[in-house]
């Protein structure tokens, strides 16, 4: 189990798992725009950068409201090593297909990490 920490990642200068699906981005961008909350986004903190595990597409909205690439949102952030660990306890060094099967291992303020 790892235990992640809340702050706040920057906007910009992450690095994302998958491609971004702009329509589904832009549907975030418009809820957030009407006041919608969104959970924050889970990050490995890495020394070249952030490397965001979930979150792709919350963050990719939040660029699109806000073009000020000073500008941060909440995330849970985990250090690169715990994660690296995580992933050689748990998966045998593999990266599981869905990184949903990781939230059980991931703890935020005492609850388990949730999407």
């Amino acid at each position: 189990m790892i235990h992640a920490t809340l702050m706040s990642t920057r906007v910009d200068g992450w690095q994302a798992m998958h491609e971004i699906d702009a329509d589904h981005a832009a549907e975030i961008a418009a809820a957030m725009t009407g006041g919608a909350s969104v959970p924050p986004v889970l990050v490995a903190e890495c020394a070249n950068g952030d490397y965001v595990l979930d979150g792709h597409h919350r963050l990719a909205a939040a660029q699109m409201i806000d073009h000020d690439w000073d500008s941060t949102i909440p995330a849970w952030v985990i250090t690169a090593d715990d994660w690296d660990a995580l992933i050689e306890d748990e998966f045998g060094g593999e990266i599981p297909s869905r990184l949903s099967d990781v939230d059980a291992h991931i703890l935020c303020d005492g609850i388990v990490y949730e999407r």
